[in-house]
C-alpha cells in the first residue's frame, strides 16, 4: 500500500439490513406502546365519563315535610287590659332524601316561625349524615313567642277572632356531598310551609309547602 492511500473499508450488505430491521422493530413497538396508551387512556376517560353520567352525578338531596302538628292551650283575651294568652308549639317532621352514591353530610339547620312577616320564633336542628341513597327524619320544634307578637296585637286579636291564624315556616339545611374525596359541591335545601291555624280547636286546617336546593 502506497503512503498516501488510505485504507478501504469494506461494509458487508447485511449490515445494512441488519440495522434497517432493528430501527423498524423499535418503530413498531414505539408505535404499539403509544396507540396502547391512548387507547388506555381513552377507555379510563369513557369509564369516568359514564360513573360521572350515573353513579357520580351530583342529584340535589330533597326535604319534604312528613307532618306538622300543635301543642297548645286555646287561646284567651282578657279586658279590660287588651292581652291575649297563646301558647303553642309548632311539631314539623321533615324527611331528608340522599338521592347520591355518596353520603350526604348536613350541618346544623334552622326553622323559623314567620307571623305576618316577623319572625316568632325559632329552632335549631343539630347536624348529622344521611347515607348514600337513603333517608332520614329531622325533627323541628318551633315554639311561638308571644313577645315578639306584641307589636302586632291588633292583627292577632282580630284573628283570633276570626277563627283561624295564618303562619309559615321556613326550614334550611346546608350540605355537603363529596365525590371521591376530590369533588366537593355544597347544597342548601330548604322548606317553605304556609300553615292555617283553627281557633279554638288549635289544629291545623289547611297547609301549602314547596321545597327548593341552591348551589
Amino acid at each position: 500500500m502506497k503512503k498516501d492511500e488510505q485504507p478501504v473499508v469494506i461494509v458487508h450488505e447485511d449490515c445494512y439490513k441488519e440495522d434497517a430491521e432493528v430501527r423498524s422493530h423499535r418503530r413498531r413497538c414505539c408505535l404499539v406502546v403509544i396507540g396502547v396508551s391512548l387507547l388506555l387512556l381513552l377507555l379510563f376517560f369513557v369509564v369516568v365519563l359514564a360513573l360521572a353520567l350515573t353513579v357520580f352525578r351530583r342529584r340535589d338531596p330533597e326535604i319534604q315535610l312528613l307532618s306538622a302538628t300543635l301543642d297548645g292551650i286555646s287561646p284567651q283575651i282578657t279586658f279590660p287590659a287588651l292581652q291575649v294568652q297563646l301558647n303553642v308549639t309548632l311539631n314539623l317532621v321533615l324527611l331528608l332524601k340522599n338521592r347520591n352514591h355518596v353520603t350526604f353530610r348536613h350541618g346544623s339547620g334552622q326553622s323559623v316561625l314567620i307571623y305576618r312577616g316577623r319572625q316568632v320564633g325559632e329552632a335549631e336542628m343539630p347536624p348529622g349524615t344521611v347515607p348514600a341513597m337513603k333517608s332520614t327524619t329531622v325533627n323541628s320544634k318551633l315554639v311561638l313567642q308571644m313577645e315578639k307578637m306584641a307589636a302586632d296585637m291588633g292583627n292577632v286579636v282580630s284573628d283570633v277572632l276570626a277563627g283561624k291564624i295564618v303562619m309559615s315556616s321556613n326550614t334550611t339545611i346546608p350540605g355537603r356531598i363529596t365525590v371521591l374525596k376530590i369533588i366537593r359541591k355544597h347544597v342548601v335545601t330548604t322548606s317553605e310551609c304556609q300553615f292555617v291555624i283553627g281557633i279554638p280547636s288549635m289544629k291545623i286546617q289547611s297547609q301549602d309547602c314547596s321545597y327548593q336546593t341552591k348551589l
